[in-house]
């Protein structure tokens, strides 16, 4: 799953949480346009999580899924 951690109705987080519910095995990527150290200072993610800022870098985006999938 590749998520926003902002989106209209759900956060990302609660989002994932109820993914995860019905497939506890999938992973998950979190994406936003605030900063990394932003989003994990405020506690909206667990330090653990994977996390990928935006603008979104192609090859970096898929070297993230990449690292994400192959755990």
């Amino acid at each position: 799953l590749l998520t926003d951690i902002v989106m209209p109705d759900k956060n990302g987080k609660e989002l994932a949480e109820i993914i995860k519910t019905r497939r506890p095995e999938i992973k998950i990527v979190f994406m936003s346009g605030y900063t990394e150290g932003s989003i994990l200072n405020q506690g909206a993610l667990p330090p653990e999580t994977c996390f990928i800022q935006k603008p979104l870098v192609p090859k970096k985006l898929f070297s993230i899924l990449r690292q994400v999938l192959d755990k």
